[in-house]
């Protein structure tokens, strides 16, 4: 079992703690935010909530894309946490991109560290297209399958003595079954 979704923060937003590791979205859209945060990112991977960027990386947005927000629909970013960020003197980390899509080549640009020093910024291209999404894997399936039948008052029990073995023998053929005698089995146990 995954644990990253159990160590993110509640929150409306993604915070820096939240990326245990890279993580690719896609805008859904972009609206009106806080005095501090003038913008909301809404991502298609991450319902509920929003990327609010900071000053540094507002700006290599507007340095990849231009500044108007209703041309971002569909496109694409990297966000990771970077730990050596600084806020009010302290290390604490924060939100960056390291990868953007609708770029031809890698966008270089500068990123203020401090009121008095800037430093390189690279962020590199992102496909365009979000790869196709894996078909879920039959134990994920079978288990959905059930989860869908107990809904509707049918134990797992049955189930199985219906297709004739255990759950963790289930196949593709026999979850098509399963599907194919819906009616069949919700009927035979209402």
């Amino acid at each position: 079992m995954d644990m990253t979704a159990s160590t993110e923060a509640r929150s409306d937003q993604i915070n820096a703690v939240d990326l245990v590791q890279p993580r690719t979205y896609t805008i859904e859209k972009v609206t009106a935010g806080k005095a501090t945060h003038p913008f909301d990112f809404h991502l298609v991977e991450s319902p509920g909530k929003v990327y609010r960027p900071n000053l540094g990386q507002r700006r290599v947005i507007v340095a990849g894309w231009g500044a108007e927000t209703s041309a971002y629909h569909g496109r694409r970013f990297t966000l990771f946490n970077e730990p050596t960020v600084i806020y009010a003197g302290a290390e604490i980390g924060g939100i960056r991109i390291s990868h953007m899509s609708h770029l031809d080549k890698p966008l270089k640009t500068s990123l203020a560290i401090s009121q008095k020093k800037k430093v390189p910024y690279i962020v590199q291209p992102l496909s365009d297209v979000a790869p196709p999404t894996p078909a879920p894997d039959t134990a994920t399936r079978a288990t959905k399958a059930v989860e869908w039948f107990a809904a509707k008052g049918i134990v797992q029990s049955v189930l199985e003595a219906h297709v004739g073995k255990p759950i963790a023998e289930w196949d593709d053929g026999d979850l098509a079954a399963l599907k194919t005698d819906s009616d069949v089995i919700v009927g035979d146990d209402a």
